[in-house]
């Protein structure tokens, strides 16, 4: 199989890029819509810890309005429990798309006047409390997007049976200027 006989997904977050033409949004769906690379869903952040992203709303409503088949990540805070979390993150979105709930397991920062004063992984713990905690709400698989380095060095603790019910998501990442149209 080919790279290209995979389906293309992007992450959107309020990291993206700006949007230049409307200061509402943070990326430019049009041209992500017309882009070469066809991307046919993507991921919206709607969480980092117990933060509520201010964008996920009318993010989500612009990648339907362009066709793109969408589902909601949430960044799995090592510094907060886990349990109020992913409960805030069932609360305010009840509906997370066709493409289900995903856990963002990477490396966190922790900010203390404008500088990172930490930078850590959730445990395998945490990853697998969040899971179980989801999967007893919704009837979906869970789905975990990390990168694959990550997965190898921190994932030993978690057995392979339920390793193999997530969906995984590898984070491979591309240069803004490709979704500005540059």
């Amino acid at each position: 199989m080919t790279n290209e006989q995979y389906p293309f997904g992007v992450d959107i977050g309020s990291h993206c890029v700006l949007n230049k033409n409307r200061p509402d949004l943070e990326m430019d769906f049009d041209i992500l819509a017309a882009w070469d690379l066809k991307p046919v869903f993507c991921q919206i952040r709607a969480h980092r810890g117990t933060w509520v992203d201010p964008s996920y709303t009318i993010m989500r409503a612009e990648s339907e309005r362009v066709g793109l088949i969408v589902g909601t990540w949430h960044v799995l805070s090592p510094y907060e429990p886990t349990a109020p979390q992913v409960t805030r993150w069932l609360f305010d979105v009840p509906d997370p798309g066709p493409l289900g709930r995903w856990i963002d397991w990477e490396r966190v920062g922790r900010w203390e006047n404008g500088k990172r004063v930490e930078h850590r992984m959730p445990s395998p713990y945490q990853l697998r409390r969040a899971a179980e905690l989801i999967e007893d709400y919704d009837i979906a698989p869970v789905g975990v997007y990390s990168r694959a380095q990550l997965i190898n060095d921190f994932l030993g603790s978690i057995s392979t049976q339920q390793l193999n019910g997530w969906y995984w998501w590898l984070g491979q990442y591309l240069f803004a200027q490709h979704i500005r149209g540059e």
